[in-house]
């Protein structure tokens, strides 16, 4: 099923926000980011394809604030589209 360019645009635009970016951030170049900025953008990344397994290797290693950010956004995606999710890390806080 194809979609529309103002369709997809607000799905990014959605995406963008549950990550903690703005919609007109979409067109920025990388390195105009920083190390905890681009590790948002993968993470959003990640959301819009909806893919059914998914491996985190330390997914919230650099920024400790996003951390309870980034768990919900995958928790919320694992009850919503049966996402499976599996976590390496350090920090057995963050595998809770």
């Amino acid at each position: 099923m194809k979609t529309n360019t103002s369709e997809t645009q607000n799905n990014v635009g959605k995406i963008l926000e549950k990550v903690g970016l703005l919609p007109i951030q979409a067109n920025r170049n990388p390195h105009y980011f920083s190390n905890r900025w681009c590790q948002r953008i993968g993470i959003a990344r990640l959301l819009i394809l909806k893919p059914k397994f998914v491996i985190c290797d330390e997914p919230v290693a650099t920024d400790v604030s996003f951390r309870a950010q980034v768990a919900h956004l995958l928790q919320e995606r694992q009850q919503k589209f049966l996402l499976i999710n599996i976590f390496i890390a350090d920090d057995s806080d963050v595998i809770k």
